[in-house]
């Protein structure tokens, strides 16, 4: 996975109700943290006093004091101190002091970054019924770190977390029944759970369910809808909802083009630490064909071991832009984005293996790629990996399978993805026939812009 980057506030980095946040990248899930409460006890020491250099180990007499001391501590950029405080609050039995500290080793706040410290810190701030330790904890299990990957774990402190007002848990379960991880796959209700989670203010709700509009999932497909929720996402302090709110701002995709608010978000995100803005940043001036800038700008994503980074300084150099055109050096940024989960670069990763170009052709090592990119949810990449599996190539010949990647693909509002499975549905490949899905998701498909989709309707009107 990505390293983790910081989320900072937009306005405060210190508010009344939150200390600060973090994402773990990849699929960007936030790392809640406890509510810095008003009913804590006042610090013993002055804030001067308790941030001077020591162990901070001795002058915090209860959980409640060493937490605030701490806060106090990272207020003034103190970190090492801070963490101090929360490592006493959590060795009291503290799972809020147990929670922050985890949350400290894994931004490498006030120490060096430490993944399975802080999957022990969680562990412990769960045991002791920190319900917001048992939802990061989640988080680490869905994306195996610090710890072996593991669904099934991570939907077990989704779900309790969602049921206990925790908003981004019903965030997580959405994600976690929009692609079929640990659960069957059900758009709509991960459509229901995005919007259950928007409604009780999590920007990470906000930010999916504007997703979930964009593509279509749960058969409602709202551009305009899309470009509300991010930017409630982005007045939530969300990174990636600014950041998809930019793009439709650029873009002009359900909402009226504005170049220059654009590049205010992207700035903005950049300057938070959050690196996909930093490489759309380089999108503008790409578009201004100013390819040096923007290469400049993606190969200082891609160093920072950001995928999208890495994605579009290698379509630079497979598509001639700023360089002779060099499909082995496109392939090979490619794969390194592919390393750094970029559903798309492993998707295309497994198009130059399938063709051979610009790299060995091998259909068994395309199928690799095509499976990656399709679990990353890159929905052209589940197309690709259907195809592997309804002809045969890389893989044994699957229809049933083939149907079943073309599904999930619909699923994220791939119109190529519907219109192969209804198609297949219609001549009973890969499963019984039925017209009426057939026709479902033809309509899909057409609704999606696949003209062959719409072509097949009109046959089957006459």
């Amino acid at each position: 996975m990505q390293p983790v980057k910081s989320r900072t506030s937009l306005v405060s980095l210190f508010s009344a109700n939150l200390i600060s946040g973090t994402f773990l990248s990849g699929t960007l899930f936030a790392l809640w943290l406890i509510p810095a409460g008003s009913a804590l006890a006042e610090p013993a020491a002055s804030g001067e006093f308790a941030c001077q250099d020591g162990d901070g180990k001795r002058e915090c007499r209860n959980p409640a004091e060493c937490i605030q001391m701490g806060q106090v501590c990272r207020k003034a950029g103190k970190y090492p101190r801070a963490l101090g405080y929360y490592e006493s609050a959590c060795a009291l039995n503290s799972g809020e002091g147990c929670n922050l500290a985890g949350v400290s080793y894994w931004n490498g706040t006030g120490t060096a970054k430490s993944p399975i410290k802080m999957v022990q810190l969680f562990r412990k701030a769960c045991t002791l019924k920190s319900e917001v330790g048992c939802h990061n904890l989640g988080v680490a299990y869905w994306n195996g770190t610090g710890v072996r990957q593991n669904y099934d774990e991570a939907i077990k402190q989704f779900k309790n977390s969602c049921l206990k007002n925790i908003p981004d848990g019903c965030a997580y379960l959405g994600n976690a029944y929009l692609g079929g991880h640990g659960v069957p796959a059900n758009p709509d209700e991960a459509l229901r759970l995005y919007q259950s989670s928007c409604q009780k203010d999590s920007g990470e709700g906000c930010y999916r369910l504007g997703k979930a509009y964009m593509r279509g999932t749960g058969g409602e497909r709202s551009p305009e809808k899309a470009v509300q929720m991010y930017a409630k996402a982005c007045r939530l302090e969300s990174l990636p909802g600014c950041h998809y709110y930019a793009d439709a701002l650029l873009d002009g995709i359900g909402t009226p083009q504005s170049v220059a608010d654009a590049q205010v978000l992207y700035q903005k995100g950049c300057d938070e630490g959050y690196m996909d803005s930093c490489a759309d940043m380089g999108r503008l001036y790409e578009g201004s064909g100013d390819f040096q800038q923007a290469a400049s700008l993606y190969d200082q994503a891609c160093a920072k071991e950001n995928g999208l980074g890495c994605l579009r300084l290698g379509m630079l150099h497979e598509e001639g832009k700023g360089f002779e055109k060099d499909l082995r050096k496109a392939v090979v940024l490619y794969r390194r984005a592919c390393d750094f989960d970029s559903g798309r670069a492993c998707s295309n990763v497994g198009l130059a293996l399938r063709d051979g170009s610009g790299t060995m052709q091998s259909n068994s090592e395309a199928t690799r790629f095509f499976e990656k990119s399709c679990l990353l949810d890159y929905s052209y990449g589940c197309v690709s990996l259907g195809f592997s599996y309804f002809n045969g190539r890389g893989v044994a010949k699957n229809p049933a399978k083939a149907n079943s990647f073309y599904e999930k693909a619909c699923h994220m509002g791939n119109g190529t993805g519907c219109n192969n499975l209804g198609l297949n549905y219609l001549e009973g490949v890969g499963a019984p026939k039925d017209p009426r899905k057939a026709v479902k998701y033809l309509n899909q498909a057409c609704s999606l812009g696949e003209q062959e989709g719409c072509d097949k309707l009109k046959d089957l009107s006459h």
